[in-house]
């Protein structure tokens, strides 16, 4: 096998996607990205062979990711980088993606074909390179079960190489058979690729019983017997049957030899939770009912009598492994014991139970049926049994997977619990309790047992998690804190994992899946149907919901419920007050969801989805709604779903959420008409850029193009918000030409739109002139038209509210800003506009800090930097600490100001080029009050030239005054006089009240010192 190895990996590319991931260039392993869905993206377009669309391989791997096209980008160049060493290999334009596959070799292919081509047709030598090709499953270890479209592809991925590879080793066993050493290995792998065929395991068997390997053997006969039991009793029975013939073959030495390591009670096998690789598990957990039983086996000694007891619980809880526990410690006590148990496929065996439990045929006699006949034959067996108690104190009689009795057997039971005579009874009965009702036999068998006697039940409820971690502690494979998490209490799902991962198998154990598959496949057809539509709506399940998308009687639906809930695959949700149901175990609903086919997944997922659309105005409705609707590919009712759920989300900071609702949304767009994508895409892109920065110039364009073609399609609103988000990431990125026009663009285009959408652009607008310094008295007509609409339509708006603050503190009314600010804050703190809020509490703390409110304003931009931190990543936060730190600094102003020079640097690095003018301004001002002059000119020098940047012209004008006041104390006459003449242009522009004071201050204090130097100057 390792020159097999060595052979495959020396091409010049070699690619191993059985087993774990692996690449290899002409011999040397090369290091995989390290993110799994770029690895996942390798595997399924080499996999696949052929040119996949961009946004199909989008959906399949990144359908919550930030960025899905972006993320596509990011894996291509990373796979460039590893795949391409001597030629390019991946052929990529804008609408698909194709990895070549020349000179490249990839074993999941390889063995692909050769299943395709029928291993007969090859020599043994070509079988055994092929079959050193399987190292493990497809993709092993590389699980997305969030994507489930891929998970499904890799299913099927795995089924297929597994198909192929048993029956390359089934061709090598074959011809192998006079070879039994060389065979052996095949067989064994064989036996472990394929667990659930029981022709796989009869060989293995035989193999190793010819070989003398009988220790081995019977550890291999318990292990698939555990499963078989479970899965599929035909099976189980055939595998016994032969197991028994096999035995008998050896040579004395050996058959002596199986009968030391056979079981020590026959006909008492282990339950689900037994054998692990012939290491015994701890008996844990169970040692409580362990005792109430052999208290019953003790009172049953003691007084002679009968004692009954039933044991239910689903499978894999212990059943068979507590009763194995009670017949040896009843052993001990001197009982014989006697056991039998059912199986499903033979529910029509007359007395199957008991006639394996007392070794007798009872075909014969049961074929005449007359009265007689059968009363003499049930004398018969109560004599037969008490014959084998007579060898004992006491009988012991373990009966199991009752749910499964035949009538017969109920019957022969009730009759010897009320008849016999002969000694102490103890008769244990173990039933999987989801399953008893359907079982009429059995039913009228316990209520015939219960009118007479007590039947003490118990029932098995999930170990805790100390006695999981108990159980897999000593055993090898994988993470015990992962098992103990995965098991959910069930003792078989914890060693079947422990199992799983000794043989380094990743993700959930396919013996466990397909048991749970078996499980559902026993269900009445509107139980099954019910656990379906649960696995679809998730892992919790709302019965309003489920009800409405099943359509059926209530009576019939709380039916369907009450058998999943017996049946121990729902459980009720007690932790909730509204009652809802929710899976038993993840890997129920992730066997049951896995079983659908893709097409029926859609439809169902698009029933959900039209379902939950009427309550699409409740936030937490919307964001279930994008999911099924994009799952059920429900382009429209997906994107609007999106919208509803990102908004809601912004309004409770959930950013990241809403970011991914946003891009889902933008991907699903592109499925719609034109103007449904215009329109719906700019509703999204108002939600992306809320959620978090986007680089500007760029989402500037996608949002100019977007507001454009939406004007072309007469769809005013979408155009008029297009532009106002246009006219925002342009006075961001100190553009302020573009800013101004794109929101009059917006404001003409709003005249055509209903009264409020008007009000809220006319505010806007204001706003946006405000901080432009342009055209003022356009802004003041643009917000008293948007208060008024507001009064006569009854309707409040933040939007009004911030630019009515703006005008007033910009024409120096800071009584009437406050009011305003306060206003616009709780606003749009009520309508979860977070960035106006944040906008309107920035403007409150420097109108604070300019007219010396230095309490207030520490107060205010404490809440502010509070909101900073939940508002999107960006300038927000910065800006926020620094404003605070610039109050605090400011109560102080010859304290150390290291902290406020850190804040302030953050917002440089931040380019919030609009707040950094204003705090170094102010800083400088100071600095300047407190005599230190070099250090305020450093600052007003940066102050001007971010000024300039930005182009207000208040912001140069309140740098040059704290310039030419620092000029004066330097006296630095001619810097001063260059100074006071670029501030004479700037009298003429929209300035500030405050501003325009500062100059006026100015003024005076020039006039002063030219004065002072006149009179010097006088002889």
């Amino acid at each position: 096998m390792d020159a097999v190895a060595a052979e495959f990996e020396s091409a010049p590319l070699a690619l191993r996607l059985l087993g774990p991931m692996e690449l290899f260039a002409a011999g040397e392993r090369v290091a995989l990205p390290r993110s799994k869905k770029t690895r996942a993206l390798l595997a399924y377009l080499a996999a696949s062979g052929r040119p996949h669309r961009r946004d199909r391989l989008c959906a399949l791997l990144w359908d919550m990711t930030d960025d899905p096209r972006g993320a596509l980008r990011w894996s291509l160049s990373r796979l460039r980088k590893v795949v391409s060493a001597d030629l390019e290999r991946i052929e990529a334009d804008h609408q698909q993606v194709f990895l070549s596959p020349a000179g490249m070799r990839i074993d999941a292919c390889e063995l692909a074909r050769i299943g395709r081509a029928g291993p007969g047709a090859m020599d043994t030598a070509e079988l055994d390179r092929a079959a050193a090709l399987y190292r493990g499953e497809f993709l092993e270890g590389l699980e997305l079960p969030d994507f489930l479209d891929f998970s499904a592809w890799c299913i099927d991925q795995r089924e297929q190489a597994r198909r192929s590879q048993c029956e390359v080793l089934s061709e090598l066993v074959d011809r192998l058979r006079d070879e039994p050493e060389r065979a052996l290995h095949y067989a064994r792998q064989r036996a472990q690729t394929d667990a659930f065929n029981p022709t796989a395991q009869k060989v293995l068997l035989r193999l190793l019983l010819e070989l003398g390997k009988v220790a081995e053997a019977q550890q291999r006969f318990d292990h698939a017997q555990r499963l078989f039991r479970q899965v599929s009793a035909p099976d189980a029975i055939a595998l016994e049957q032969a197991w028994n013939a096999l035995r008998k073959q050896p040579s004395g030495a050996a058959v002596d030899e199986i009968r030391e390591h056979a079981p020590l009670l026959p006909g008492v096998d282990v339950d689900a939770d037994a054998d692990q690789g012939g290491a015994r598990p701890a008996f844990v957990g169970r040692q409580a009912l362990l005792a109430r039983l052999e208290g019953l086996v003790e009172r049953a000694l003691q007084s002679g009598v009968t004692e009954l007891a039933l044991v239910t619980g689903e499978p894999g809880l212990g059943k068979s492994r507590l009763a194995e526990r009670l017949s040896g410690s009843a052993s001990v006590r001197g009982c014989v014991v006697v056991s039998g148990r059912a199986f499903e496929a033979e529910s029509s065996r007359p007395f199957g139970p008991w006639a394996d439990a007392l070794a007798i045929d009872l075909q014969q006699t049961v074929a005449t049926d007359s009265p007689a006949s059968r009363e003499h034959l049930f004398d018969s067996l109560r004599a037969r049994l008490a014959a084998r108690a007579g060898q004992g104190r006491g009988v012991l009689v373990v009966l199991d997977d009752l749910q499964w009795f035949d009538r017969n057997s109920t019957e022969l039971l009730h009759y010897l619990v009320r008849t016999y005579d002969r000694g102490p009874m103890m008769v244990l009965m173990l039933a999987r309790g989801g399953e008893l009702p359907d079982n009429e036999a059995a039913l009228r068998l316990l209520r015939g047992l219960r009118r007479d006697r007590t039947v003490h039940q118990i029932e098995l409820e999930p170990l805790g998690r100390d006695d999981i971690a108990n159980l897999v502690g000593a055993m090898p494979g994988g993470s015990k804190q992962h098992v103990v998490d995965v098991a959910g209490g069930n003792p078989l799902y914890a060693l079947e994992f422990v199992r799983a991962r000794s043989e380094g198998l990743a993700g959930t154990p396919p013996t466990l899946l397909q048991l749970v598959r078996e499980r559902v496949a026993k269900l009445p057809d509107r139980a099954a149907d019910a656990l379906r539509w649960g696995a679809v709506l998730g892992h919790a399940i709302d019965l309003g919901r489920l009800e409405g998308l099943m359509s059926q009687p209530a009576d019939e639906l709380v039916n369907a419920l009450e058998r999943l809930e017996h049946s121990a695959l729902l459980r009720i949700d007690t932790t909730r007050v509204h009652e809802r149901y929710v899976f038993a175990h993840d890997l129920i609903r992730e066997a049951v969801y896995g079983d659908l086919s893709h097409p029926r997944r859609r439809l169902m997922h698009r029933k959900l989805a039209l379902l939950l659309e009427p309550q699409a105005a409740d936030a937490a409705v919307a964001a279930e709604l994008a999911h099924h609707a994009s799952l059920a590919g429900e382009a429209l009712l997906g994107v609007r779903a999106c919208i509803t759920a990102g908004q809601h989300a912004l309004r409770v900071f959930a950013n990241s959420e809403a970011e991914a609702l946003a891009r889902r949304g933008l991907r699903l767009a592109g499925e719609l008409d034109e103007a449904q994508r215009v329109e719906s895409s700019l509703d999204l892109l108002h939600v992306l850029y809320a959620a978090r920065t986007p680089e500007r110039e760029q989402a500037a364009r996608d949002a100019r193009e977007l507001a454009e073609r939406a004007l072309d399609l007469g769809l005013t609103r979408a155009a008029r918000q297009g532009f106002q988000m246009v006219s925002y990431l342009r006075w961001e990125n100190s553009s302020l030409a573009d800013a101004h026009a794109n929101i009059l663009q917006a404001e003409r285009v709003s005249r055509l739109a209903e009264p409020g959408e008007r009000a809220v652009t006319l505010a806007q607008a204001a706003r946006c002139l405000v901080l432009l310094e342009r055209n003022l008295q356009q802004a003041e007509a643009f917000v008293l038209e948007a208060d008024a609409v507001g009064r006569r339509e009854g309707r409040s708006s933040a939007a009004v509210s911030f630019a009515l603050g703006m005008i007033a503190a910009h024409r120096g009314d800071a009584e009437a800003a406050v009011e305003a600010f306060t206003a616009a804050r709780n606003l749009a703190r009520q309508q979860g506009e977070h960035l106006a809020e944040f906008g309107a509490i920035e403007h409150h703390v420097m109108l604070d800090l300019d007219r010396g409110q230095i309490e207030a304003a520490i107060e205010l931009a404490s809440d502010l930097v509070e909101l900073g931190r939940r508002v999107r990543p960006g300038a927000e936060l910065p800006s926020a600490r620094a404003l605070l730190a610039l109050a605090q600094w400011s109560r102080d102003p010859a304290s150390d100001d290291r902290e406020l020079a850190e804040a302030v640097e953050a917002v440089r690095q931040a380019d919030a080029k609009y707040e950094l003018s204003y705090l170094l301004s102010r800083w400088a001002e100071r600095l300047l009050a407190t005599g230190m002059v070099g250090d305020a000119r450093v600052l007003a020098n940066e102050a001007l030239e971010v000024a300039r940047a930005i182009g207000r012209s208040s912001d140069l004008a309140n740098a040059a005054v704290i310039l030419v006041e620092a000029g004066h104390r330097q006296g630095s006459r001619g810097e001063c006089d260059r100074l006071l003449g670029q501030l004479e242009p700037l009298a003429a522009k929209d300035l500030s009240a405050r501003t325009r004071r500062r100059i006026a201050s100015l003024q005076a204090q020039t006039t002063a010192v030219d004065k002072r130097a006149e009179g010097c100057e006088r002889p």
